[in-house]
């Protein structure tokens, strides 16, 4: 849904630059932002998974040794 609603909140943006709407703007604007703010929370617990799974596989292997693989 985040591209979704990026371009949504682009779309409300050019609106209110037509319509010279400033309230339809800041809309736009927040939307866009709350779009990429949930992007980003996103990327953050799928990194947190891949470090909790990391984490796991090491201390299930205690013969590992050496720094983790990265992908």
């Amino acid at each position: 849904m985040g591209l979704v609603d990026k371009w949504r909140g682009r779309a409300k943006q050019a609106a209110g630059d037509l319509t010279g709407s400033a309230a339809t703007r800041r809309e736009g604007v927040q939307e866009e932002r709350s779009a990429e703010a949930r992007e980003e929370a996103a990327r953050a617990e799928e990194h947190a998974e891949r470090k909790r799974r990391e984490a796991s596989e090491l201390s299930s292997d205690p013969e590992r040794h050496g720094p983790p693989e990265r992908p």
